[in-house]
């Protein structure tokens, strides 16, 4: 439990020194690149084991922000909401899967045109999971760090408004006491952005 606190501080600070950063960059440099936005994202999760594999599908609210370092270069922060879903194991138990909150950070390369862009996202997140065994109501948590990569478009709405859909896979390990299926994960956005 002390250990999943830890890797909850570490991810909550990595974010808000990534964002303070952001911050205090100069008002010109803010101007050329800097943008925040907002997606609903529709997440289907597995949790594979030697026994079988248990599917979970989540509704997310994620916030963004990023800045464009480059033309063909941004880099981009995401802070999503938890969702939690029930599936039943290959013995016939029910179980919970909570997501908690999720943050990342990503790469994303991307192309430079001026309607509509396609691009790519490279990078990691953390997700703060509680599994829980329904029935029994025991439940055990890790914080699992995940390595994701996804591809989207871009649309310009107005030369400071766009619109994005996209998709992404992640992939990782978590350890709920003992119990460590390979986790893997797909997920659907689609939203809003505002340039500065």
């Amino acid at each position: 439990m002390k250990m999943n606190n830890q890797k909850s501080f570490f991810g909550f600070a990595v974010l808000g020194l990534t964002i303070i950063g952001t911050a205090s960059l100069p008002t010109s440099a803010l101007a050329s690149g800097f943008y925040i936005g907002a997606d609903l994202v529709q997440r289907t999760t597995d949790l594979d084991y030697f026994e079988g594999t248990e599917s979970y599908t989540t509704s997310h609210v994620r916030i963004k922000g990023g800045y464009e370092i480059l033309k063909f270069l941004a880099v981009e922060a995401h802070v999503m909401t938890a969702g939690n879903d029930t599936d039943i194991d290959p013995f016939g138990d029910l179980y919970e899967l909570d997501t908690g909150t999720i943050i990342g950070v990503y790469a994303k390369p991307k192309t430079s045109f001026a309607t509509a862009n396609v691009y790519g996202l490279v990078g990691f997140s953390l997700w703060d999971t509680t599994y829980t065994n329904v029935a029994l109501g025991t439940s055990s948590t890790d914080a699992v760090v995940t390595f994701g990569a996804g591809v989207g478009g871009e649309f310009n709405i107005t030369q400071n408004l766009r619109f994005n859909i996209e998709g992404m896979v992640q992939a990782g390990s978590p350890d709920y006491n003992g119990f460590s299926p390979d986790l893997y994960s797909l997920s659907l956005a689609a939203g809003m952005s505002y340039r500065f």
